[in-house]
């Protein structure tokens, strides 16, 4: 159990893991939801009194419920993995040091917010062709999330890669100056 812990504590894994899980319980909170919505035919009574298909208001519901599931289990999940006081000490990475808890859970935030309309271009685009082609708008929310997390996630973790090597070579770079042998006495300073 304590390998898993140590494997959870790697950054680039908990970032991944928790959003992940925080879009599979969104995803299955979206899926019940939706569910009633469209058996109860609320979507068709929204479509009528707006005037509006209803595929577009299934999208638009899909959407705002996900998000909303989304965010709450995330920040409640990287909490727990890089902030919380645990028995194997805290688990976030020194690079990341300097964060606080809000600040951490936004940045990477920010960063999904960057890649969302990757996500939303696909999630969107495939519920619209699986509405078109006859299937249930659960099931079509739910398939087209999947893809569209997949693919960010691929990306997000690129992403999260580079920057953390970015900010591991600054801290060598400020450790090193900081730690500068002396100057050689019996060298030259700048000419005078």
């Amino acid at each position: 159990m304590e390998w898993l812990a140590r494997l959870y504590a790697r950054r680039i894994v908990n970032i991944n893991v928790n959003i992940l899980l925080a879009g599979a319980l969104a995803i299955g909170f979206m899926y019940g939801v939706m569910f009633y919505v469209h058996r109860w035919e609320i979507d068709a009574q929204i479509a009528r009194k707006t005037q509006v298909d209803v595929k577009y208001v299934n999208m638009a519901l899909s959407f705002v419920l996900d998000l909303v599931a989304d965010l709450a289990v995330y920040y409640l999940l990287h909490w727990y993995a890089n902030h919380a006081p645990s028995r194997y000490g805290k688990l976030i990475h020194p690079e990341y040091a300097d964060l606080s808890f809000m600040q951490d859970a936004t940045k990477v935030q920010i960063e999904r917010i960057v890649l969302a309309p990757i996500l939303y271009a696909v999630a969107m685009g495939m519920q619209y062709k699986m509405l078109e082609d006859g299937y249930r708008p659960p099931v079509a929310a739910s398939i087209s999330f999947a893809a569209g997390i997949l693919l960010s996630r691929t990306l997000h973790t690129v992403w999260m890669i580079y920057d953390q090597r970015k900010r591991r070579r600054r801290m060598e770079l400020i450790a090193g100056a900081g730690a500068a042998p002396p100057a050689d006495p019996g060298t030259r300073g700048p000419a005078q």
